[in-house]
């Protein structure tokens, strides 16, 4: 199954993925299989059955994210791609 996270607790290490036809599915940190901690807004594959918690839990594959910095704009400091601030 496929899913979003839509709540993570670190301290207790529990969470809940609200899969693609709405049903919600408690997990714990034990059934987490992906990259780096489970957080909210993550989109994530999942198995899982009635009543039992979700089970390997992966991260979806994501596209690659653009470098971003910070440039001062007439005392401002706005993001811009790493690039433009080279001057490219």
């Amino acid at each position: 199954m496929q899913g979003v996270i839509i709540s993570f607790d670190a301290g207790i290490q529990e969470g809940v993925i609200r899969s693609e036809s709405g049903e919600e599915f408690n997990f714990d940190l034990t059934g987490w299989r992906g990259r780096g901690l489970p957080d909210t807004g993550v989109e994530v594959s999942f198995e899982a059955q009635d009543g039992h918690p979700a089970r390997q839990v992966f991260n979806l594959p994501t596209g690659q994210r653009k470098a971003i910095g910070t440039l001062k704009v007439d005392g401002h400091e706005v993001s811009v791609p790493w690039y433009k601030k080279l001057g490219f």
